[in-house]
């Protein structure tokens, strides 16, 4: 699993907020929405700004 192996790395020491940000990325890339994804999170960058 490539979630599991980028995750148990040596040296890593990822959040669960981490973790679920790799899922939500690696998920939408599979789904092929990972432009969605990207525009979503742009979005809500520039909305904290």
């Amino acid at each position: 699993m490539v979630i599991g192996a980028r995750l148990k790395r040596a040296g890593m020491h990822e959040t669960v907020q981490g973790a679920n940000a790799i899922i939500a990325l690696r998920c939408s890339e599979l789904s092929g929405r990972f432009e969605d994804f990207r525009q979503r999170r742009s979005d809500r960058m520039k909305a904290a700004a």
